[in-house]
């Protein structure tokens, strides 16, 4: 039987992020994407208003997100940490937003990122899979 725990997930407990290597002397700290942590950061910045349907003529609830907001949020969510990223005069950057915001903004690295990020979820449950077929 496989056996899927509930991640909980709250904010307040974020789940311990991965070292990976995206190339020599570059490692990045990333936590698994999840669609509980993609709910919750996604709830945290929308808020829901009321607006008129003009198909029905009737006030409706809507949804609105901060799109912004929770793609800093995300992007904060994602990288932990990092190690051999540095700017133009070769100076190390500091663990911030600002510079996490620098390092999603480089396609193959955003990329390596996602990708990362979802691998993790994958071997994960690929892990449990192969230890319940092993016991």
């Amino acid at each position: 039987m496989l056996t899927l725990n509930k991640f909980n997930f709250n904010g307040n407990g974020l789940p311990e992020g991965i070292w990976g290597d995206y190339c020599e002397g570059v490692r990045l700290k990333i936590r698994k994407l999840t669609s509980e942590a993609l709910r919750f950061l996604r709830k945290k910045h929308s808020k829901t208003v009321m607006e008129l349907d003009p198909r029905t003529r009737r006030m409706m609830p809507i949804e609105k997100i901060n799109d912004d907001a929770f793609e800093d949020a995300l992007t904060d969510y994602l990288i932990e940490d990092y190690e051999g990223i540095g700017d133009e005069a070769g100076n190390v950057l500091p663990l911030n937003l600002e510079s996490k915001m620098l390092i999603m903004d480089k396609l193959p690295l955003r990329e390596w990122i996602w990708s990362f990020a979802q691998t993790l979820e994958v071997a994960e449950a690929e892990e449990k899979e192969a230890a319940i077929k092993n016991s």
